[in-house]
């Protein structure tokens, strides 16, 4: 028989998977021939010849005496010097300077030998301490010997570095002398090219003049000491420039005369810099735009809102003036000026009222055109901000502007660009927000007859926006419609009649059910309803369900939905007179017809219901309308299953939202006696499926809402006849299961008495073979240690031994099911015994150890709050809170010399109790747990390794780094060594505590610690850290 093709002897040799893909493989042919290809004319001989040893030779050669005497002059410089001042440099100051030393740039070199013989002067001088007002004198006075603008740099950088942590007083004093220095300085190197220099004289000076006191600034030469650093705003180096207008800035906001307690409002320098501007915006404008107008037009944003009134309206008048040479850049800066005054907020000896409003209706003759884009987003901002800021000043005023402003931002709606639209519809519902909101708040509701000025200007608001629901300003309905949700959240409330057209028209765009944007269609008209409440919104704009001819398509319907989403704080009565007669128009309708339309019936008839939630959220009308709507409530309960969820559930918002209202309360509470027997009969009916399962969760939730409000007398009689049931032989196991549950629900407003029946229930059933009846059982002791009433706290304490008793008793015949709720009640009674019941907790301990590693989360979840809280028990009875963790500690280690699964209990509660104690104990008690470890990752159950490996990475969360790293080798050299099926079953676990290893410790320290058997997988570790690092 022929060979197939591709077999035989000489067949190519088969790459397996795991090979082909390894970061290290063994065969690497290709990676040879391609370093051979790379490294190509590269010597293989010796790369040292006698001629190159000697040039090297020469190259590190000592210099001469000569040559080391003048290592510490100015002008010299050596590594020495810079180690030697890094050592012994005691200065903050100059340190911070040490700590950025360039060795490739000149000036820090200069700077550095400045520094150097700096230093040796203040050390050899009588004091010899390195202050900062040391440094300042010897700096100064070597600022008049230098000669070189290298050496002048060098001095001047160092100065400005100490000069702002020299004290107040010596700034003061040296004022006139410093002064003259740094502005003679200042004139020599106005037009040079001498950046450092310049940074270092105007820190130098506005240092300086910063501390000034105010009969300083009063002397005509400090003024003149000032100016001279006006001129460097517009300087052409930017670096320059952003240090002038900075230290102009610092002197007019954070001088020391600004700071004290009497400050002026204004600066004495800020007329200074005020006329300085002026000066220059109107030469420029009058002839060119050069760029120092923009370098002025940016500075003035920061600086207008620190003039006087009159230099702000000259300032302002000047940028205007500026703005209309018609340069896109000139009015781009003075817009940007002008918003940082708003933005500012001005006190009104700056700004007045009068002067914003001026402002604002100068900028209507800058409204750039849509073509420039970045433009109109700071023309609406700026015209934002200035609303607000005039409406902080005076809401009269900023009301007049509102209407004018709107008309002109809503045109921006008919362009096609979206991010317009965004920032229009931005700026309008910030306006409506901040500003119009608390204005209509102060109204009272408006109806047709109120046109009177001062609602005039509102009126006139809701005209402007709804101009934008007619059909050309369909491309901006992404953005207008979510507006139209302000306009109903702030004008709503006061403006039923104005909105009833809007809301006409936004809802016959929802009928058409043809838009994209149907929910924020729905988004907008549920704000309505919110706010305005859904009678009002059903005047304006019909359900147009009626039950007789309705059009079948119910094109209105959608309606429904946004309501139930929407309805609270409204009138029960509207519920009950148009909801409710509708609801049972529909409901005859869904029983009779043809099957489709009966069909819609139901559902029209479910939804109708539904709104039943939303009137019940904090209705204002309770005690006229509850009484009338319980009947047909407790009806609905006892013969409509498929409404019980919605009437439950408007009861339970009932209740929960009335909380703070007693009267309504009481009201509420009132008609308990009618609704706790019928909810008492539904939950204890057996449940036929999930779905009625589901309604008996929510009966139960009802009734313990109900509860709550009940008068006691009436759940004391419904006690009484769930025990009597109880007591019965032939009572059914569902219904006994139900009774115990209703009878926990019950324990809120039980007295001592019946609290003490129910304890002797519980106790009984505590032994029953009946597994539910156990659980419930301790679900009841549980109840009853967690009660929070007066009666039930009092029977926690004076029966503390017998509940105690009751479960060391049932320890061994409690079934699995009933571990949950038996760990919670030991947790609760921990919490308030004494030292003297010290046996009850610590077998509560044991037996709370044993079940942190079972397999159901809650049962978990209880056991490891047990044994923190005997922790925190042992803790409290201890002399210090550490002899109490030790005590605990000790407690469980006891558990690693057990079986498996005690030793893996154990290890997980030491893990947790360690990072919720840390911090408590001492080293010894870790050290002596580590070693216990180690020991037991020795072990080949996986059971112990698997607990043994959460206890590692615990480590990373209880340890600091620095005591994590004194255990680091032994915990690599335990986790390397453990058995080689643990090591392929707990693989992952493995991997991820040595990339936290890694990641830690870095590469190189782990990789030095593993053996040669893990080596592969630090490397691919390593690998992977670095990719993630670059992507």
């Amino acid at each position: 028989m022929p060979a197939k093709p591709g077999t035989g002897q000489h067949r190519s040799r088969r790459t397996f998977r795991g090979p082909s893909s390894a970061c290290n493989p063994r065969q690497n042919r290709h990676r040879q021939e391609a370093k051979a290809r790379i490294l190509t004319g590269i010597s293989r001989g010796p790369g040292l010849t006698l001629q190159q040893l000697q040039q090297h030779d020469r190259g590190t050669a000592s210099p001469t005496d000569e040559e080391a005497s003048e290592i510490l002059t100015i002008g010299g410089f050596s590594t020495s010097t810079y180690n030697t001042l890094r050592s012994t440099c005691s200065n903050v100051s100059m340190k911070r300077f040490l700590t950025k030393w360039n060795p490739s740039s000149e000036l820090h070199k200069e700077m550095l030998a400045v520094l150097g013989a700096t230093t040796d002067t203040i050390r050899s001088s009588s004091g010899g301490q390195e202050t900062e007002t040391a440094y300042f004198a010897v700096l100064m006075t070597t600022l008049e010997t230098v000669e070189t603008n290298l050496q002048r740099s060098a001095v001047l950088s160092l100065l400005a570095m100490v000069i702002d942590r020299v004290p107040p007083a010596v700034l003061r004093k040296e004022f006139s002398a410093v002064s003259i220095v740094c502005i003679n300085l200042l004139e020599a190197y106005i037009d040079s090219e001498q950046v450092a220099s310049l940074r270092g004289l105007i820190k130098i000076v506005t240092a300086t003049l910063k501390v000034q006191e105010q009969a300083v600034w009063n002397e005509s030469s400090t003024l003149q000491v000032f100016s001279a650093l006006l001129p460097f705003v517009t300087h052409p180096k930017p670096k320059v420039r952003k240090v002038a207008q900075q230290g102009i800035y610092n002197i007019l906001q954070g001088s020391t005369i600004m700071l004290q307690q009497n400050a002026p409002l204004v600066h004495p320098a800020a007329a200074s810099v005020a006329q300085f501007c002026i000066q220059n915006v109107q030469t420029a404008s009058a002839v060119d735009v050069p760029i120092s107008t923009l370098h002025l037009l940016g500075f003035l944003r920061a600086m207008l809102p620190m003039f006087g009134k009159a230099h702000v309206k000259g300032a302002c008048e000047v940028v205007l003036n500026a703005m209309t040479v018609g340069q896109l850049a000139v009015r781009h800066a003075g817009m940007t000026a002008v918003r940082g005054l708003f933005l500012a907020k001005p006190v009104r000896s700056s700004l007045s009222p009068e002067l914003n409003a001026q402002l604002l209706n100068a900028l209507y003759s800058f409204i750039p055109t849509v073509k420039n884009t970045e433009l109109v987003l700071l023309w609406l901002l700026t015209m934002q901000d200035g609303l607000v800021n005039l409406n902080r000043l005076s809401e009269d005023l900023c009301l007049a502007h509102l209407p004018e402003f709107f008309s002109t931002a809503t045109r921006f709606w008919l362009t096609e660009k979206s991010d317009i639209h965004a920032r229009t519809s931005s700026v309008i519902t910030t306006l409506l927000q901040n500003c119009v909101h608390s204005m209509v708040e102060k109204l009272e509701p408006v109806t047709s007859e109120h046109s009177h000025s001062g609602v005039a200007p509102f009126l006139k608001l809701i005209g402007h926006l709804h101009e934008t629901l007619q059909l050309q300003f369909y491309p901006a309905w992404a953005y207008t419609l979510p507006t139209w949700a302000v306009v109903f959240q702030v004008l709503g409330s006061k403006f039923h009649l104005q909105m009833r057209e809007p809301l006409q028209l936004l809802a016959e765009l929802r009928d058409t059910n043809r838009l994209s944007s149907t929910h924020l269609l729905d988004r907008a008209i549920g704000t309505a309803i919110r706010v305005m409440g859904p009678r009002v919104v059903l005047d304006a704009v019909p359900l147009k369900i009626t039950g007789c001819n309705d059009d079948t398509e119910f094109p209105r319907s959608w309606l429904l939905p946004v309501m139930r989403d929407n309805i609270q704080g409204t009138h029960l009565a509207f519920f009950i007179d148009y909801f409710l007669p509708l609801a049972d128009v529909l409901h005859r309708n869904a029983g009779g017809g043809e099957m489709a339309l009966s069909k819609t019936y139901k559902i029209l008839e479910l939804q109708t219901w539904s709104l039943l939630p939303g009137f019940c959220t904090n209705p204002v009308d309770v005690v006229p309308s509850f009484s009338i709507l319980a009947r047909t409530l407790g009806q609905t309960l006892v013969s409509r299953q498929d409404l019980r969820l919605e009437v439950m559930s408007a009861l339970r918002r009932l209740i929960s939202t009335l909380s703070c209202r007693e009267a309504d309360l009481a009201e509420v509470s009132r008609f308990a006696k009618n609704f706790l027997p019928i909810l008492f009969n539904i939950y204890t009916q057996e449940a036929n499926g999930s779905q009625e399962e589901g309604i008996r969760l929510a009966v139960y939730d009802t009734i313990k809402s109900y509860v709550s409000i009940a008068d006691g007398k009436i759940c004391t009689d419904l006690f009484v006849k769930a025990t009597q049931n109880l007591e019965m032989d032939e009572i059914p196991t569902f219904r006994r299961h139900s009774i115990l549950d209703l009878t926990r629900a019950l324990l809120q407003k039980l007295d001592m008495d019946n609290i003490q029946m129910l304890f002797h229930i519980a106790r009984m059933n505590t032994e029953s073979t009946d597994r539910t009846v156990q659980k419930k059982s301790y679900r009841l002791l549980e109840e009853i240690c967690s009660a929070k009433t007066d009666a039930g706290r009092t029977f926690v304490v004076t029966h503390v031994a017998e509940l105690q008793g009751l479960l060391l008793d049932t320890l061994r015949i409690a079934s699995p099911a009933s571990r949950a709720p038996r760990l919670r009640c030991m947790c609760l009674l921990i919490g308030s015994l004494n030292l003297d019941h010290r046996a009850f907790v610590l077998s509560a301990l044991h037996e709370a150890v044993l079940c942190v590693s079972v397999n159901a989360a809650k049962v978990r979840e209880a056991a490891f709050l047990v044994v923190l809280q005997v922790g925190r028990a042992l803790a409290r009875w201890s002399n210090t809170p550490e002899a109490g963790l030790q005590e605990l500690i000790e407690q469980l280690v006891a558990g690693l010399t057990g079986s498996a699964y005690a030793i893996s209990c154990t290890l997980l509660a030491l893990s947790t109790v360690l990072l919720e104690f840390k911090g408590q104990y001492n080293d010894k008690l870790l050290d002596y747990i580590m070693e216990a470890v180690g020991i037991l990752m020795r072990d080949s159950s996986r059971e112990v390794i698997q607990a043994a490996l959460h206890f590692v990475q615990m480590l990373f969360l209880i340890l600091k780094p620095e005591a994590l790293t004194a255990h680091l080798q032994k915990l690599i050299t335990w986790l390397c060594n453990i058995n080689v099926d643990c090591r392929k079953r707990f693989r992952v676990q493995l991997r991820s505590i040595f990339v936290k290893f890694v990641r830690r410790f870095s590469f190189k320290n782990i990789a030095g610690m593993v053996p040669e058997s893990h080596r592969k997988l630090i490397t691919n570790i390593r690998k992977l850290e670095a990719h993630k690092s670059r992507s």
